[in-house]
């Protein structure tokens, strides 16, 4: 979503909390697909086991993000991604018409 001209537009902190730690995750199941159909599966599934933590500023990211770092939030991701990794290994879609 765009805001007035000049303002960042709105972002869903969360999803790139979740995008940077898909690598990290994905490396405890060296047996789970990488394809990118099951990476945006796995995304999806674990953003919505979690709380969106959107900004709509530059200060609001910087704050948002630091929060994003805290032990508590980084197990949180780490949780919801093992979960939804799970999930996508057991019913993969990337053989179906999407």
């Amino acid at each position: 979503m765009h805001g007035p001209p000049g303002e960042p537009p709105l972002s869903n902190r969360m999803e790139q909390a979740v995008l940077a730690a898909l690598d990290e995750a994905l490396a405890y199941h060296p047996d789970a697909c990488r394809c990118q159909r099951c990476r945006r599966d796995i995304v999806a599934l674990a953003l919505r086991n979690l709380p969106a933590r959107y900004a709509g500023s530059g200060s609001g990211t910087v704050v948002v993000d630091a929060e994003l770092q805290r032990l508590q939030s980084r197990v949180e991701v780490f949780k919801a991604l093992h979960q939804a990794i799970l999930v996508v290994k057991r019913r993969p879609h990337h053989g179906r018409p999407e």
